[in-house]
This record gives structure tokens, C-alpha cells and sequence, in this order.
């Protein structure tokens, strides 16, 4: 059994519990700041960049949706086209 100086001991650990406070503290703060400078440099080029993807989606839905809407089973009847279905073996 080691008997010492609880004191010392005590001590040291308050330090380190300082240290990693200020560290922390400093870490913080760093990180507020860069997270304001960042939020304050994007101003309306990620805005443009945003719309443009948008845009360039909303077009390739359109077509998407263009081409779907040639399979429709009522437009192709509205185009004066009938509608036939192969029987199944078991009917």
C-alpha cells in the first residue's frame, strides 16, 4: 500500500481540469468564429448554385414525367390508338 500526499494529488487533477477547460474555452470559440465567417463568405453564390441545381432537377423530372406520359393507357386511347393486351396462357 502507497501512502502520499493527497493534496499534491488533488492538485495536479484541478490543473488538468483547468487546462481542458481553457482548452475548450479556446476550441469554442474558435469554432463560433469560423462558423461565422463561413456563414457570412457564402452570400448568394451557394443561393445561385442551389437554384441552378433545382432548375437543371425540375427539367429532368419534366422529362421524366413526358416520357411516362406516353405509356399512359388513356392518353394512348385519346390519341385514337386501342389499348391490347396478349391473353395469359391461363385464361
Amino acid at each position: 500500500m502507497r501512502l502520499g500526499k493527497p493534496a499534491k494529488a488533488l492538485h495536479r487533477q484541478a490543473q488538468r481540469l483547468n487546462d481542458l477547460a481553457r482548452r475548450l474555452g479556446l476550441a469554442l470559440r474558435h469554432s463560433r468564429d469560423w462558423h461565422a465567417q463561413a456563414l457570412a463568405t457564402t452570400g448568394t453564390a451557394p443561393d445561385a448554385r442551389g437554384r441552378g441545381a433545382v432548375e437543371q432537377r425540375r427539367l429532368a423530372l419534366a422529362g421524366a414525367e413526358e416520357r411516362l406520359a406516353g405509356d399512359d393507357p388513356h392518353r394512348v386511347l385519346q390519341r385514337g390508338y386501342a389499348w391490347a393486351e396478349r391473353p395469359t396462357a391461363g385464361r
